[in-house]
């Protein structure tokens, strides 16, 4: 299924009018939830999906609609009923779904492409869209966990200060969507997170199931090697990134966050120590090195190995070969991953 990062990409290559179609509301039980978007383009290209297939051509309809008048608006389905002549259908759905449609014309393209770059540089975005008539977009407010502001001025969108802050303060559930009721009127909020990142030291033959597999799972991946016949797009598609330097200047080639995954796997024991050495500085999530555990002893030089350090890497799920190998290292990311995200939300209650 495309997310919202294949939508935001998609607007930055492709100029042609479109449609941004959300699920604000599900009552009841449907195919996909509140806070999923597709993109409806003016050629009838559609990048996502909001149902097993039985809406997507009426929703186009409404799309054109929008583009004619240029103005947004709020459409209900009803999949409860199962007649012939329901949207149900028989398709195992039991509720109601309203879609909001959102022309994205240059303004909200810019928005948009901007709310990409916050993800992109690791922020977190606050989306509050105030309904208007129809159940349209009457303002549309864009709020960076850096406390960047975008988009229309909170005091257009009939925001306080207050409002703000209480937004910021709320418990959010996983998927980051909710609605808000002020003295203004009703919101639609969205809170998008920045896709986690894996950073792979090594550009071997074995690094390419994990690349692949961490871009399936959603993370972003950066590749790291000193070697540039083996570290680049071609060799690693999927790779958002690939960096060539000698291991001494990782530090300064890489931007290291706290909610990065490294994997280290080059293979090369030398280049290895001194990789781990300057990794064991970093202040980072998730650190895992490939290979046997007495190997990684080596590499520091026999003394303990941290504990925060996963050695050996991935679930002990009896993997073999490349491509196992990389599945178990990824159920351990996704693993302690959810774990923190807990960690940090029982912190906050």
């Amino acid at each position: 299924m495309a997310t919202i990062y294949t939508i935001l990409d998609k607007l930055r290559r492709d100029e042609q009018r479109s449609v941004l179609a959300t699920i604000i509301r599900v009552e009841g039980s449907a195919y996909r939830k509140e806070g999923t978007s597709m993109l409806i383009q003016e050629d009838g290209t559609q990048i996502g999906m909001l149902s097993g297939g039985c809406l997507e051509q009426d929703l186009a309809v409404h799309a054109e609609e929008a583009l004619a008048t240029g103005q947004s608006l709020t459409v209900m389905y009803d999949m409860s009923a199962e007649d012939d002549l329901s949207w149900g259908q028989g398709a195992g759905c039991n509720g109601r779904i309203h879609v909001l449609l959102e022309p994205v014309h240059p303004w909200m393209r810019d928005q948009l492409l901007r709310l990409r770059l916050c993800l992109e540089q690791g922020m977190s975005v606050i989306v509050m869209r105030k309904l208007g008539k129809d159940n349209g977009t009457e303002r549309i407010c864009f709020l960076a966990s850096t406390g960047e502001m975008f988009g229309h001025h909170r005091s257009e969108c009939g925001l306080s200060q207050g409002d703000m802050k209480a937004l910021r303060r709320l418990e959010w559930e996983r998927s980051g969507r909710m609605a808000y009721i002020s003295a203004a009127g009703a919101y639609y909020v969205q809170r998008y997170n920045p896709k986690p990142r894996l950073i792979v030291l090594g550009a071997g033959a074995d690094a390419k199931p994990l690349v692949r597999t961490a871009a399936q799972s959603g993370f972003a991946v950066t590749l790291w090697d000193w070697r540039e016949s083996l570290c680049s797009k071609e060799q690693f598609p999927q790779a958002d990134e690939c960096i060539v330097g000698p291991p001494a200047l990782l530090g300064s080639d890489v931007h290291f966050r706290t909610s990065d995954a490294v994997v280290l796997m080059t293979h090369h024991f030398q280049h290895d120590r001194v990789l781990l050495e300057a990794m064991l500085q970093m202040d980072i999530f998730y650190l895992g090195i490939l290979g046997p555990r007495r190997r990684t002893s080596r590499l520091l030089g026999g003394t303990n190995i941290p504990e925060y350090v996963h050695s050996p890497i991935g679930l002990p799920i009896g993997a073999d070969g490349p491509e196992e190998i990389a599945i178990s290292i990824m159920a351990e990311i996704i693993s302690k991953l959810r774990l923190r995200h807990k960690k940090e939300s029982e912190c906050r209650s």
